[in-house]
């Protein structure tokens, strides 16, 4: 790139002198408009060349941007808070309603939290530990983060110690904050990738 653009200053620089000294070829035209007719297309060629590197470095721009935005999303963003949406969802219609002293209530609970809401939690474990390095570092989310798998692990602890307690009364609570800042990284990154798909 940067010799094209040396060496077309030179050109230009020769042309201007040439023209300047008025000298003729063998069919009576001037150096200069000789020059002229290999010059300006030359010239033309090498803006052209020049604009379209351009646009094509902005564009690759776009598309790392994009696919790095997309690879966020797909394996960080949105599979952890479509997990905790489902837990949320169970936990306000089965578990918190559940009484303890009706056997049926406690059963389904009991099979829903070993067997949907653990193993949500254990897959959004997974995807912190493999996919931690895709989300923008900063200290509310890893601290949230170092939250929460606290709370998994105490949870479920408990849950295979089978002693009648929450993960709240051993100082791991659940951090109530996690599934809004996760809710709202991804709807940031969605509007910014929808942008990006419809340019």
């Amino acid at each position: 790139m940067k010799k094209i653009t040396t060496s077309l200053f030179l050109l230009l620089i020769g042309y201007k002198a040439i023209s300047q000294n008025g000298e003729t070829v063998g069919n009576g035209n001037s150096i200069s408009e000789f020059l002229s007719t290999l010059i300006l297309p030359a010239l033309i060629g090498v803006i052209g060349y020049l604009l379209k590197s351009g646009y094509d470095l902005l564009l690759n721009r776009q598309k790392l941007r994009r696919s790095v935005l997309e690879e966020k999303l797909k394996n960080f963003y949105w599979p952890i808070l479509t997990r905790l949406e489902q837990n949320t969802s169970i936990w306000r219609a089965i578990l918190q309603k559940r009484n303890e002293n009706d056997e049926l209530q406690k059963k389904i609970g009991q099979y829903v939290e070993e067997n949907i809401i653990i193993k949500n939690h254990r897959e959004i474990v997974s995807i912190i530990i493999n996919y931690r390095h895709l989300a923008k570092f900063d200290d509310k989310l890893s601290d949230v983060l170092q939250k929460y798998l606290r709370h998994v692990g105490i949870y479920e602890g408990i849950l295979r110690s089978e002693v009648p307690t929450l993960p709240g009364l051993l100082g791991a609570p659940y951090p109530n904050d996690f599934d809004e800042i996760i809710s709202e990284r991804t709807k940031q990154l969605q509007i910014e990738l929808d942008k990006k798909t419809i340019l």
